[in-house]
Formats: C-alpha cells, structure tokens, sequence
C-alpha cells in the first residue's frame, strides 16, 4: 500500500471543501423545509378554515332543526287545513251537515261552472276540474242554501270557522217568495284549496 502525503495545504483545501459541501447541503435541506413547511401551513390553515366553515354550517343547520320542531306542530295543522283532492265528497259532506245544523236547507251545489246537482243524487266528484296554483290545488263551487237571513250569516260564519281553507268568492241573495216569512235563497261562490 502506498501511502498519501498530503500537506496542510491540500489538506486544509479538501477539508474547506467538506465544510462548504456540509454548508451547502444544510442549507439546501433547510430550504427544503422551509418551503414543505411553509406548504404545509398553507395546507394547515386551509383545513382550519374549511373546518370553521363547516362547524358554522352545521350550527345553523342545528338552529334550523330546532325551528323546524318548533313550527311542525303548525306547520300539520296548515296542512290539515289542505284536504287531498280525493276528500272533496267529504268537504261537501260537511258544508251539508253544517247546513243543516244552522236549519239551513242544502239542496244542490256547482262545481265550476258545471251542471247544478241536487245533494240526493250523490254524483261522483272523481271527474272534476281542479285549477292548479302554486303548489296547491282551487276547487271552485257554489252552494245553494234555503233559510232565513239569519240562518245564512250563521252558516258563512261556520264556513269561516272551518277547519279546512275556504274562502267565500261571492254571496247572492234573492227573496224566495214561495215561502211564506222571511226565507232567502243564498248562493254562495265558494274556492275550497287541497293538496
């Protein structure tokens, strides 16, 4: 084996060489790391701010949640006031039965601008127009009552107290003076809303 003299000029250049290629390599692993750390903060804080975001979300869906099973109560009881379109026949069952409760006579009704049917026959209500509005459904009709004036006031006050959404379009009066005393025939134009 041959042996190396180096001198302590050489030597002193081989090891200012390490030290430089030490320096050098440090700082570019703290580059490096500087720049992956500097990544990863940015990754961090976007995390943190989608993570905010989402807690603030799910508290307002919470408070929405909580509105929700404050106002389901009300919110059945308008829709109990929305009949399916298949309980018209019972709507009119009603309107009947209060008719009679306020010594009123029901003898007929018109849906639309249909034939007139006596509440006897019974017709079918399968075959109706309905208008579509909004998200609900107007049956439009009319009843005819006979009664006294008083009798008639007591029952559009029952149709107002009703239990389903009705609105009273228009009220005709006329003397019936086939009767003795002060009895009216009453056609009320009426738009009950379904479902």
């Amino acid at each position: 084996m041959s042996k190396i003299s180096l001198d302590a000029k050489s030597f002193n250049k081989i090891l200012y060489g390490l030290i430089a290629g030490i320096i050098a390599l440090t700082i570019a692993i703290s580059a490096y790391f500087v720049v992956a750390l500097n990544s990863l903060s940015k990754e961090v804080a976007k995390k943190k701010y989608t993570a905010e975001n989402n807690n603030k979300k799910i508290e307002a869906l919470v408070q929405l949640d909580d509105q929700y099973k404050q106002f389901y109560p009300e919110v059945n009881q308008v829709e109990s006031y929305l009949p399916e379109k298949k309980e018209v026949s019972n709507l009119l069952r009603d309107l009947e039965s209060m008719a009679q409760k306020n010594g009123l006579d029901f003898n007929s009704y018109q849906v639309g601008n249909g034939q007139i049917t006596t509440v006897s026959s019974k017709s079918k209500t399968g075959d109706l127009q309905l208008n579509q509005s909004n998200g609900y459904t107007v049956f439009p009709f009319q009843i005819i009552l006979k009664g006294s004036y008083a009798q008639v006031d007591t029952m559009i006050k029952a149709i107002e107290g009703y239990n389903r959404l009705t609105e009273i379009m228009g009220i005709k009066y006329n003397k019936d003076y086939n009767v003795p005393g002060d009895a009216i025939n009453a056609n009320l134009t009426i738009n009950a809303y379904l479902k």
